[in-house]
């Protein structure tokens, strides 16, 4: 389901926003869409991390492999959904 709305945005956010969306060759509501979805993969991976922290201490960093497997999920998730409708 798609809902329509209309924003209001700085004419230079606008302008670079125009400027991108024709740069990957897709409309402008896909583009926001597409990069408010990677900015809140980016928080809940940050929210994540944090959790891990206090779970196991403030000095616990993901390993190689935890890492890569993050990695693997992004990427099987942008595949799954690359041909989605926006």
């Amino acid at each position: 389901m798609v809902v329509k709305t209309a924003i209001s945005l700085p004419e230079k956010t606008f302008k670079r926003i125009n400027a991108e969306a024709r740069k990957r060759k897709m409309s402008r509501s896909r583009l926001i869409a597409s990069l408010m979805e990677e900015h809140w993969k980016r928080m809940e991976d940050a929210q994540f991390a944090a959790r891990v922290k206090a779970a196991y201490g403030s000095d616990y960093e993901l390993d190689d492999e935890e890492k890569a497997w993050l990695e693997f999920g992004r990427r099987q998730m942008g595949e799954l959904l690359k041909d989605e409708k926006w």
